[in-house]
């Protein structure tokens, strides 16, 4: 059995995450609480 990767802290979203996730939605995101994970 392989060994699953290690757990990475999720962090708070800044005012850029924001805005990113409000132009891919086209409204303000609700309930966003953590960002679970970034890409490298």
């Amino acid at each position: 059995m392989e060994t699953p990767p290690p757990q990475t802290e999720s962090t708070k979203p800044t005012d850029a995450d924001i805005a990113a996730f409000e132009q891919q939605l086209g409204r303000p995101p609700r309930g966003l609480r953590a960002i679970a994970h970034r890409c490298p």
